[in-house]
């Protein structure tokens, strides 16, 4: 069982201010037990976490229970603030630091693992592995994501499919596309896949109005579609409504 407080009865997790630091330091202390204080008030960064991401939010929050059971902290760092070149910065202002999770789903590639140091990395979805370099990885089983995707699908007997991929290239919409194309190309149904513009990445009004066209096109408009992610485009559920095709995200 992990403890709840330390030797000297200060719950973990709990950061002290500066004058409760004085106090202390006035009276005669369990240096030891002061330093296991210090130990176990570490911090967990979650790097180039992107606020109202529901899949990026949904990982945060697991990263955030791991940490609470363990009376750590977890801290969110956006990508601006997480350059190579203020890594040990960063690290040094939330010390001591348990461990960072990298985010690697948007194709990040600038944070190898040599930059890190002695502290413990642990990359999601990161898009290759770092030459000469081991590197922990935890990666979605993306072929798995769109076989649950399509058997969703097919149990409404659709007469066409079509994968709708993310705003921008990724590596695991990549690999999803491929699997869509093996089981959807399986069925001896007609399938399609949207096509995304450079502009896209920057213009999420300007794609869900080409998608719309994109549907209304369709030779048959009550095709499904399971998508590579839509979580960052706003509006895209109810595009899929308002053109009667049925989504697995």
């Amino acid at each position: 069982m992990n403890p709840t407080s330390n030797a000297l009865g200060i719950p973990l997790g709990v950061r002290m201010s500066r004058a409760s630091i004085r106090v202390l330091l006035s009276r005669r202390l369990n240096w030891p037990a002061l330093v296991l204080y210090c130990v176990n008030v570490a911090t967990i960064l979650y790097i180039d976490a992107v606020p109202g991401e529901f899949v990026q939010e949904a990982k945060f929050a697991g990263i955030r229970r791991y940490a609470a059971a363990r009376g750590w902290e977890a801290v969110g760092v956006a990508e601006a603030d997480s350059r190579p070149d203020n890594l040990r910065a960063l690290m040094l202002k939330h010390r001591p630091v348990a461990g960072c999770v990298v985010e690697g789903s948007a194709g990040r590639r600038d944070l190898p693992p040599r930059l890190f140091g002695a502290v413990p990395v642990v990359y999601l979805d990161a898009p290759s592995p770092f030459p000469g370099q081991r590197a922990a990885r935890v990666d979605a089983d993306n072929a798995a994501i769109v076989r649950a995707a399509m058997r969703e699908l097919a149990s409404g007997h659709p007469p066409a499919y079509a994968f709708v991929g993310y705003y921008f290239a990724t590596p695991w919409e990549r690999a999803r596309e491929k699997a869509f194309r093996a089981q959807a190309g399986a069925t001896g149904r007609p399938w399609r896949v949207f096509r995304r513009v450079q502009a896209d990445r920057n213009n999420h009004a300007a794609r869900s109005a080409r998608l719309c066209a994109w549907l209304a096109t369709s030779s048959a408009p009550a095709s499904r579609c399971p998508c590579g992610n839509t979580g960052r485009e706003a509006g895209a559920e109810k595009i899929f409504r308002d053109s009667a095709t049925r989504c697995a995200a």
